[in-house]
């Protein structure tokens, strides 16, 4: 990611076509896609969550972006180069050949012919050996066996889900689900090192949810009553707030708990520093706009998971091969 800024007013954008920025790809070619990002009204960054009013989203960069493809310069001489990188071979000005020697270099003769395919006659076996004898290794009492090596680390998985409210209305994109496995990865090992030993997390799904849906499927919502005397409030009137319902894998080397309560450990942490994990997310809303907007994590353990729903109908041997490669 990148950003641009000037010291005067001159800096040209125009209003993107999304709701959010990194949502819509401006422009692109087989090696770089631009997205819409957000402008920036005062440098440093102000504080996001406090003036909000600073920022502006999405906006398209009305501009030229040069991108050298080659690694080696210059290059503009010989015309454009394609095949295999790195640096190709460029022209010479001129064929080289080797310098000419003073005289020609033949080998030296021998004083008599000798001839590769004549074996010589045996010779007469002497008294004395020709080498001194060896001596064996003294013999041991009992079988000497190999020194046992250390058993292969077998990783224990566990799994819990995380629900996070008030996201743009969509799944995450590759570039954001690489950056909110990094953070999810470090905030556990930093809180739960004393209990287990993290070495991986993986998104086994992800979907998004009205908060409409989960208000009639629970009943309950941040901020709003559903009693019997709210009843009559029809859907129009809820708020059309979005949440990411995201399934997480964790893979773990060492552990000094249960391995059935792993999951819920790692639930309970993140519940008991949600603000520390909001201000981490909160805090990539220069380059990752999806987390900017994020107010509440409400996490939950499960014992297993489930394989998330598909397009299209898939095979008995489909089903088994995702069933051993979860």
């Amino acid at each position: 990611a990148i950003y641009i800024t000037l010291d005067e007013k001159s800096l040209i954008y125009k209003i993107g076509e999304g709701v959010y920025a990194d949502e819509v790809v401006q422009v692109s070619t087989p090696d770089v896609d631009v997205w819409e990002g957000e402008s920036v009204l005062s440098f440093p960054f102000p504080d996001p969550i406090q003036f909000q009013q600073f920022y502006r989203f999405p906006r398209q960069f009305l501009g030229a972006i040069h991108i050298d493809r080659l690694p080696c310069n210059p290059f503009s001489l010989y015309g454009p180069v394609y095949g295999d990188l790195p640096c190709p071979r460029v022209p010479t000005g001129s064929p080289t050949l080797p310098l000419p020697t003073k005289s020609p270099v033949t080998e030296v003769p021998t004083t008599s012919p000798t001839d590769p395919d004549v074996t010589l006659p045996p010779q007469p076996p002497t008294r004395s050996p020709s080498a001194e004898p060896t001596f064996s290794m003294a013999p041991t009492y009992s079988p000497s066996e190999p020194e046992p090596t250390a058993s292969p680390i077998v990783s224990t998985k566990a799994n819990f889900v995380s629900m996070f409210r008030n996201v743009p209305p969509r799944p995450m994109n590759d570039r954001e689900e690489e950056k909110f496995k990094q953070i999810i990865l470090s905030f556990l090992q930093k809180f739960t090192e004393d209990s287990m030993v993290i070495d991986e997390i993986d998104i086994w799904h992800q979907k998004s949810v009205l908060e409409t849906d989960l208000i009639k499927a629970n009943g309950k919502s941040k901020g709003i009553s559903t009693n019997r005397n709210n009843n009559r409030r029809n859907d129009e009137a809820l708020p059309q707030v979005y949440s990411l319902e995201v399934t997480v894998i964790m893979r773990i080397s060492y552990f000094f708990l249960p391995s059935n309560l792993l999951g819920s450990m790692a639930a309970e942490t993140i519940d008991d520093n949600q603000e520390l994990l909001l201000g981490l997310f909160r805090g990539q809303n220069s380059f990752y706009g999806y987390f900017k907007q994020i107010d509440d994590i409400d996490s939950f353990a499960i014992d297993s998971v489930t394989m998330p729903p598909t397009e299209s109908p898939i095979t008995q041997a489909q089903a088994l091969e995702n069933a051993i490669i979860a």
